[in-house]
């Protein structure tokens, strides 16, 4: 994508009042209905899962095109979609991608109690403890990100998570001495990791980890190059709407990817192209806690230990599947300035914030980095 602004694009894309959209192309109404059914039954976290996948590939189930291979499995809590257009073998190669992403479920999965991460938790505040190579990439590639959002990216979280949950339990929101008292454990810079040696240590009693910001990434890029090593050049592998677009499908120049409207679940704001890149999206839209009458965000800022306020979702471009997901994250969280300005810094990244706004009539607007707005379509009265 290219990175040269499109002024006469941009400007109106960022202060376009948005209102009731144009209902999305049959096909795409088709793709949600199904990815709707399939997701239905997937484990959802208690309150506060780090990401929230409102991003759709579009055309991975789409009818109209020729035949191809999708076959779906419920794994890390959510719905993972295959779809390869091109091997002699694709049930062989989806069981594969498949394999491959169970096995990184085993390892980072904070609900399997002998899971990597798990033991982890358990003793990294001991000594040293040493991980596998998946693990130590993981976490290398969590401290890079922590650092590039100002600590907005934050896999120490889980004491905040439970903080929450507990209180979200009673019925209420944790006091000011909780979030006081839960915070000093949510820091990376207290995370020691030896690339040499291979192991990682905890500074402070009581921390843990949940990869959950970067775990179904990190699992579709595994899957992806499993995919890659059995000669399969056309793929798209979905972890609830974190995927990769693999190759170009059959017949077409590229995928397209649907982004959810944020006040309408069953319709699609933006359509762009995609290919050989990883797409997410983290939003507040469809999940939140109330209590006393208040809707909270389930995205909790690590800094301060408090629910995001005023962004409704961010969604990120990038060379892989893992930095779509930890920058989306990092990106909801910084919000509209820092978070756009992050994306606009790195190469091969790009975004489009959807934020609250009581002054437009719909109540939101969106903001779209430059290489995007050059091929992204909103499906909004006036935008085509």
């Amino acid at each position: 994508m290219s990175s040269r602004p499109a002024d006469l694009i941009l400007k109106p894309l960022e202060t376009r009042q948005a209102s009731a959209p144009k209902a999305p192309p049959k096909n795409d109404l088709r793709f949600f209905a199904l990815c709707e059914a399939a997701s239905a039954g997937a484990r959802v976290s208690a309150l506060l899962a780090l990401v929230l996948s409102i991003i759709l590939p579009l055309a991975a189930c789409d009818p109209g095109r020729g035949a191809s291979h999708v076959e779906t499995a419920e794994i890390m809590g959510t719905s993972f979609s295959v779809k390869i257009d091109d091997h002699d073998d694709p049930t062989e190669a989806a069981r594969a991608a498949f394999d491959e992403i169970r096995r990184i479920d085993r390892l980072l999965s904070t609900y399997k109690e002998n899971s990597e991460i798990s033991d982890v938790n358990r003793r990294a505040a001991s000594a040293p403890v040493s991980v596998g190579a998946d693990f130590l990439k993981v976490a290398l590639a969590s401290r890079r990100y922590h650092g590039l959002s100002e600590g907005c990216f934050d896999p120490t979280i889980r004491p905040l998570m439970r903080t929450w949950g507990g209180a979200g339990r009673e019925g209420r929101v944790p006091t000011d001495e909780e979030l006081a008292r839960t915070l000093p454990l949510v820091d990376f810079e207290k995370v020691t990791l030896d690339e040499a040696a291979s192991t990682i240590g905890f500074k402070q009693e009581g921390m843990e980890l949940d990869f959950g910001g970067v775990a179904k990434g990190y699992a579709v890029d595994r899957a992806i190059e499993v995919l890659r090593g059995l000669g399969v050049k056309r793929a798209i592998i979905d972890g609830g709407g974190n995927f990769y677009a693999l190759g170009t499908p059959a017949g077409r120049e590229r995928w397209r990817a649907g982004i959810r409207h944020p006040l309408k679940r069953d319709e699609i704001i933006a359509t762009f192209p995609v290919t050989n890149k990883g797409v997410a999206t983290s939003g507040n839209y469809e999940r939140f806690f109330e209590i006393d009458g208040r809707k909270y965000c389930h995205i909790i800022d690590p800094r301060d230990g408090r629910p995001v306020e005023g962004m409704l979702s961010a969604t990120v471009v990038a060379d892989t599947a893992m930095a779509a997901d930890a920058l989306s994250t990092a990106v909801f969280v910084l919000g509209e300035e820092k978070g756009m300005a992050l994306i606009e810094s790195l190469p091969g990244v790009e975004g489009m914030l959807i934020l609250q706004d009581t002054a437009t009539p719909d109540g939101f607007r969106i903001i779209i980095s430059p290489g995007l707005a050059e091929e992204i379509e909103l499906l909004l009265p006036g935008s085509a």
